[in-house]
């Protein structure tokens, strides 16, 4: 059998040129991630509502978790959720535990 395990992948991707990148060190985040996060933002919740600690747990998630977690939230009536940091670290960790980690 021939091993053909060759990651040459790019993780090393530029960020687009011109892009403002919003405050919170969400840079670090995949592109995928970062577009469902700003789909979040545009439903109503403030940047400032999710803190480091939400990033920090989206990154240490594989891409298609950390997407599902997100979703998860989303879907969430946003308006009775009043500590929403709290509840996406709670979507987090369930999926965290999932992975046995």
């Amino acid at each position: 059998g021939g091993m053909g395990l060759v990651s040459s992948a790019g993780f090393g991707a530029a960020p687009v040129a011109g892009s403002s990148q919003p405050p919170g060190n969400t840079a670090t985040l995949s592109v995928a991630v970062q577009s469902t996060l700003e789909q979040l933002y545009v439903r109503g919740v403030q940047r400032w509502e999710l803190d480091q600690k939400c990033v920090d747990g989206l990154m240490a998630l594989p891409e298609n978790l950390a997407i599902e977690a997100l979703q998860d939230f989303s879907c969430r009536d946003l308006h009775t959720i009043r500590n929403k940091s709290a509840y996406l670290m709670g979507c987090l960790n369930k999926r965290k535990d999932a992975l046995g980690g």
